[in-house]
């Protein structure tokens, strides 16, 4: 039993085991068995953090929404951290990382003030310091060290004549823990029981993420690049329609805007295309290649991190091409799937894939065209070498380059961040 949450630690609830990791404050300064104070997750309704004193709540995080707490307004895209929050029918944890190595930090539970608090060590004065405020130093605000003095923040709006705020007496925001919330199954989450998940559902499943993403690339109003499609951001209803999730990391085009360079990666090792991941290029075709990989994991029913015995050192997209050069696609379709009556739907989805999942980004067809290929038999085009198809080339570059970055310590997600050319 600990006070403090350190970077690469777990909290949360094992829903199959039982076992709830939480934090608890020490009984006094000087004394570290347990305190009357608790961090731990609550799983019902939308999962969120409290801070119990006893039983009682006396504080939360609020629910999680997309890449920040709610209820934690700090939890900026400028953040120091990378964290990782999991809701399924597993677990409901949360771990985090450190985008930079240098920094020392750690989050308790203090058993004195009966709060949670973010420190993080500075050097300079050999002590550690509360992430709260704004101090005067550009640096010393990275770090939230407040030792120099502490400065209004500038383009702040002041209150005017009668103008101002007013205290309400016995209201507080809607504690999510007692909504009710409808739960849908990911498109991950029913690849476990694939067995009664038939060609059928699967390629109504394909078609509906395809025009899904065709409407958010061109005929939404507004051009949205999703920027982390994969198969645990696809709920499924009861009717199994398929409804693409978690925009917060979504990023809107204007009517002229193609590509756009952006120093901070965000999304799914895996799923990202090899010119975002290693050069912070992002345009529709990012996506596409996102949908190829999905695509192939539907057909295949495996994931494109699983292991193959014959090719150990490829991932599924490599594994998937290696077959297609030797004329032998069919091997690695689902089992369930194989009734002799939809192998050419099933040929043609895979090809599809393998033409989402190339290298080059002109080479890749756009959503208009993926749809027209899978709703009409037509003759498609060889693809060209996929790009990703061996396991852990990721870190394979020079660690000394501009793409290396901060991977977090599980497979849902990472952050990087390269230099804009």
């Amino acid at each position: 039993m600990t006070n403090t949450f350190l970077p690469g630690m777990k909290l949360g609830l094992d829903k199959k085991s039982g076992l709830n990791r939480y934090i608890t404050s020490w009984r006094s300064k000087d004394d570290p068995s347990p305190g009357n104070f608790s961090f731990r997750v609550d799983p019902n309704g939308s999962p969120q953090f409290f801070l119990y004193q006893g039983s009682n709540p006396v504080w939360r995080t609020g629910p999680w929404v997309g890449q920040k707490w709610s209820g934690v307004p700090d939890m900026t895209r400028a953040y120091i951290f990378n964290y990782s929050f999991i809701s399924d029918m597993k677990e409901v944890s949360v771990t985090y990382t450190v985008l930079n190595d240098n920094i020392i930090t750690i989050f308790l539970v203090d058993g004195v003030s009966g709060t949670v608090q973010r420190r993080t060590w500075h050097e300079n004065s050999k002590s550690w310091v509360q992430f709260w405020y704004k101090p005067k130093s550009p640096r010393d605000w990275f770090l939230r060290d407040g030792s120099q003095g502490c400065v209004r923040e500038e383009n702040r709006s002041m209150c005017n004549n009668k103008e101002g705020f007013l205290k309400l007496a016995s209201v507080k925001l809607p504690d999510t823990s007692k909504a009710w919330v409808n739960k849908s199954m990911t498109v991950k989450e029913y690849e476990e029981k694939r067995e009664s998940l038939d060609w059928g559902k699967r390629f109504d499943i394909i078609m509906g993420i395809a025009r899904g993403m065709l409407y958010l690339h061109q005929d939404s109003r507004l051009r949205i690049i999703h920027r982390d499609l994969k198969t645990s951001n696809i709920l499924l209803d009861k009717d199994m329609i398929p409804k693409i999730s978690d925009f917060g990391m979504a990023r809107i085009f204007g009517n002229e805007q193609v590509q756009v360079n952006t120093t901070r990666v965000v999304g799914t090792y895996g799923y990202m295309a090899p010119e975002y991941a290693l050069e912070g290029l992002m345009s529709v075709k990012s996506d596409v290649f996102s949908f190829g990989v999905l695509l192939l994991e539907v057909v295949t029913g495996r994931k494109n991190s699983g292991f193959y015995p014959d090719n150990p050192s490829l991932n599924l997209v490599g594994h998937v091409w290696e077959l297609w050069k030797e004329s032998r696609t069919l091997e690695i379709v689902d089992p369930y799937l194989k009734d002799g009556d939809n192998e050419e739907e099933l040929l043609i989805s895979l090809q599809t894939g393998l033409l989402c999942v190339q290298e080059r980004s002109d080479d890749r067809p756009t959503m208009s065209a993926v749809v027209f290929m899978l709703s009409n038999k037509v003759e498609l085009p060889s693809p060209n070498q996929p790009a990703f198809v061996h396991k852990g080339n990721h870190s394979d570059a020079d660690p000394s380059s501009s793409s290396a970055g901060a991977y977090s310590i599980n497979d849902l997600s990472f952050t990087a961040m390269v230099d804009g050319r």
